[in-house]
């Protein structure tokens, strides 16, 4: 590779014909050079075989119609832009220019001096000077990991060998001062850039990092990239609305989820059950439930004991996975109760259950005990009340009805009153109390039927 980077300027090439015996150059006919970077021009010509060039061969680079502006020879006038950094006695005219002028644009040719004088106009190379237009390179260019280590490197433009850029950083970083390094090539050029080191967070993400590379004068170049930090999901945020009958999400209202991730909702509500999750890149969302997997969203259209239970959203992308459950749990009214019926059995703890015909009618001989109990299903729990046949007295405030010394003035109706806050059930038995005078006297008269007999 030659003195100048090869990206800093364009070459367009053109053949020598022969105006004079002997006498050629090989050189680039038009050239592009950029302010402030530096270019370098590949150049060698012949004398005739006659002609033998010595360690006091001239060269000198004129601008057309214009003053030297470079020599291997002091006593020509240099305007330090251009450099002839070839060796003329060996035929090479090579040319380097660093950090041209506007004024530097124009037509120049080469001239060798010695026991022979030449000029070679037959090509004579058209230099272009352009605005500075290369941009410094950042690299590498990938998007880093939520808490990583990051080392960037911005590279300056061109390899001159008498330019020190200065480079500076900027961004959405808590260290943007950059370690400058410089790497000397063989051939002389150099290579500048800068380095630097920070660690990673999601708050930059789509930030903007900017390198500007400061040249001579008041040149600069800048180059800005997009920092790209991506990061697994977090738990996914539950969000449960409970649709309204009209079917309006502008009228939906969100549903209340305890501190247990409970949502407690109506039998027959329609629900609505999505999650979303902060992550990059975007996690794909599902939801797990009784062994099955769901979108992302999921629709109630009427609320069962069927879809009571654990429901788990999970988000995932390309750097881990992360869920939350969430339990619906259903809430109805209280069921049709059911009554338990025991004869109390005096002086011990073992009563006897009594029966209840489909009537729910009890038959309970005169004098006894009876012990009732009544049980409702339903989500929040029932509060049980018993009342009389009448309903203006309360006989029990809980689940339990116990009689003692039953009486023909307690036989009638008996209701299980069953309440929550969605509603109330109840149920209501009878009790027929049957005499023990009627009962002795059947008694005695199946006695003197058997001893007559």
């Amino acid at each position: 590779m030659g003195i100048g980077s090869v990206r800093n300027w364009k070459i367009i090439k053109s053949n020598e014909s022969q105006a004079f015996p002997g006498y050629s150059i090989n050189v680039s006919s038009h050239v592009t050079v950029q302010r402030g970077l530096c270019v370098y021009i590949p150049c060698s010509f012949t004398v005739p075989t006659t002609e033998t060039l010595t360690g006091n061969a001239v060269g000198i680079w004129y601008k057309w119609r214009n003053t030297p502006v470079a020599s291997n020879n002091r006593r020509f006038s240099s305007n330090g832009r251009f450099f002839l950094i070839g060796d003329v006695q060996r035929g090479d005219c090579s040319l380097y220019i660093e950090n041209p002028l506007y004024e530097d644009q124009g037509s120049y040719y080469f001239r060798v001096e010695d026991n022979i004088r030449f000029n070679y106009q037959k090509i004579m190379p058209f230099i272009e000077v352009t605005g500075l237009t290369d941009k410094p390179d950042i690299s590498p260019m990938r998007s880093w990991l939520d808490g990583e280590e990051v080392t960037l490197s911005c590279t300056s433009p061109g390899t001159c060998r008498g330019i020190t850029p200065k480079i500076i950083w900027k961004g959405n970083t808590k260290d943007l001062e950059g370690e400058n390094y410089v790497i000397n090539h063989t051939n002389g050029t150099k290579t500048h850039f800068s380095n630097i080191t920070f660690t990673a967070n999601k708050a930059q993400n789509n930030s903007i990092l900017s390198c500007t590379v400061q040249l001579e004068g008041i040149l600069t170049t800048k180059q800005e990239i997009t920092i790209g930090i991506g990061y697994p999901p977090g738990p996914p945020e539950i969000h449960c609305s409970i649709i309204s009958e009209n079917s309006d999400e502008r009228s939906n209202k969100d549903c209340a989820m305890d501190a247990n991730n409970t949502i407690h909702s109506l039998e027959g509500s329609r629900l609505s059950l999505s999650c979303s999750a902060d992550s990059i890149p975007e996690s794909s969302l599902v939801w797990k439930y009784f062994n099955e997997t769901k979108a992302h969203k999921l629709i109630f259209d009427k609320l069962s004991l069927a879809n009571d239970g654990l429901y788990t959203c999970q988000a995932t992308n390309i750097h881990g996975t992360s869920n939350t459950s969430v339990t619906i749990k259903i809430r109805y009214p209280p069921r049709p109760p059911k009554v338990k019926c025991f004869i109390i059995i005096k002086h011990s703890n073992n009563n006897k259950e009594c029966a209840m015909d489909a009537n729910n009618t009890i038959y309970i001989p005169e004098g006894s005990g009876l012990s009732l109990s009544c049980s409702a299903d339903s989500v929040p729990e029932s509060s049980m009340v018993w009342k009389s046949s009448n309903e203006t007295k309360t006989l029990s405030t809980t689940d339990k009805l116990i009689l003692h010394n039953l009486s023909l003035t307690n036989e009638g109706l008996y209701t299980c009153h069953a309440t929550n806050l969605h509603g109330t059930s109840n149920i209501s038995v009878a009790f027929k109390i049957t005499c023990k005078l009627i009962l002795t006297f059947y008694i005695h008269m199946f006695l003197l039927f058997q001893i007559k007999n």
